[in-house]
């Protein structure tokens, strides 16, 4: 088999174009058996600026002028960047970039407490990270399609009139909700006001108009017989939904189990999907759920997890026995997908859940202001017209949070008056 001469240049490597396999001098355990005329010589370095790969194919032939066309290709990339690096824009009051994409991961660094002026606040949740990350490469993608260089670009050249470009594109592109639009600009009009408030980088913060997030509150409940409607539209071959120009399948196999089991528990999200069966305790003859509360471990940013317990009564005992308890108490196996042990495609199951149980709503006809959160609601208005106000402190630790947000009233004027009648006969 003949090869291009390679004499070990350092980031020169010799490569099929075929099969994409590197040669190298390795020509014994080289696995490509394709003809010579596929080779080629191919530059590997990283820049000395902002260490970042790059990759060339070259034109030469001859290891000699191959050596020497990588010289002139590694100098010329390293000469470019440089020129960026010395054209950027800074602020006036110091030395730091000001273009859009630099002041971006400053603001990134600066919530995940890794930032230099991160002394002075409290680390943001990683959720909470993760979400500002994606509303900003939401933001960077539109510019990308009005053909605008981000990678050029100062954050005080971007006027009002591009907000509101940015606007209309998120509502003709995503469909999306006025809250989750505000919430784009509500975080670009908080990296302003980080830039102009702690880094002192600006000198005044541009009017984005839209950015506050009105956050309103549906108290309304799942009843028994939507649930059931609800459970009926699960179908593999019907649970698709578009987003964009992308249809997504939002059908699991394990959406029914996770449906009607948080509509016995009431648990959030998270606290749902990492429920194992070693989490089900019996005490005094009874059976307790202890499952963690991610909101409050996160809020008071404690190490250990903080842990809540629920008792279970017939119907979730019965639900748990069709789930397996008696094969797989005491173990680590959890409750609803328990094939699924990597945590990111846990998350993933998670974001699916909500999305899955909105779409099955108005696969069912339900025009109620519901979604997979509101289990969590119907939960614990039950929970109160069953076992009182001391049901409600399993859930939260001060009964304002129940009542302000998560009982619906109407059921329990309903259930009030009906015990009243029924104690007047």
């Amino acid at each position: 088999m003949r090869y291009l001469e390679n004499k070990g240049f350092e980031g020169l490597s010799v490569c099929c174009m075929k099969c994409k396999c590197r040669i190298n001098n390795h020509k014994a355990n080289a696995k490509c058996n394709h003809p010579y005329e596929k080779q080629v010589y191919r530059a590997f370095f990283k820049d000395k600026i902002i260490q970042k790969d790059h990759s060339q194919v070259l034109q030469s032939r001859n290891y000699e002028d191959a050596v020497e066309e990588f010289i002139k290709y590694k100098n010329e990339v390293n000469d470019s960047l440089q020129k960026q690096l010395d054209e950027q824009p800074v602020s006036k009051f110091g030395e730091k970039s000001m273009l859009i994409s630099d002041c971006m991961a400053r603001f990134i660094d600066y919530l995940s407490g890794e930032g230099e002026y991160s002394y002075n606040r409290e680390k943001r949740g990683d959720d909470y990270i993760q979400q500002v990350k994606k509303y900003f490469k939401d933001f960077i993608r539109f510019l990308k399609e009005k053909k605008i260089d981000s990678t050029k670009l100062s954050v005080m050249d971007i006027t009002n009139d591009i907000f509101k470009m940015f606007e209309s594109y998120l509502v003709k592109r995503f469909n999306w909700d006025g809250i989750t639009i505000s919430r784009h600009l509500y975080y670009l009009s908080a990296l302003y006001k980080y830039l102009f408030e702690t880094e002192y980088s600006i000198t005044y913060i541009p009017v984005i108009k839209g950015h506050k997030v009105s956050k309103t509150y549906s108290n309304e409940i799942v009843q028994d017989s939507e649930l059931a409607k609800i459970i009926e539209k699960i179908n593999p071959n019907d649970c698709k939904k578009k987003y964009g120009k992308e249809v997504k399948n939002l059908y699991s196999p394990y959406l029914k189990d996770a449906i009607l089991l948080n509509s016995l528990l009431g648990l959030r999200r998270d606290s749902l999907i990492h429920l194992k069966f070693s989490d089900i305790k019996l005490y005094e003859g009874e059976l307790i759920v202890e499952y963690i509360d991610f909101k409050l471990t996160k809020r008071r940013r404690v190490e250990v997890p903080i842990r809540k317990c629920l008792g279970v009564d017939d119907e979730i005992k019965e639900m748990l026995l069709l789930l397996g308890y008696e094969q797989f108490k005491g173990t680590d196996r959890y409750l609803i997908a328990p094939e699924l042990t990597q945590i990111s495609k846990r998350n993933s199951f998670k974001g699916i859940l909500s999305k899955a149980f909105t779409l099955l709503k108005e696969k069912a006809g339900i025009n109620k202001d519901v979604s997979f959160k509101h289990l969590r609601k119907s939960r614990i208005t039950k929970n109160v017209i069953m076992y009182g106000d001391a049901a409600s402190r399993v859930m939260h630790g001060d009964i304002s949070t129940t009542v302000d947000h998560y009982l619906n009233q109407r059921e329990i004027a309903l259930s009030t008056i009906k015990k009243y009648r029924e104690n007047r006969k």
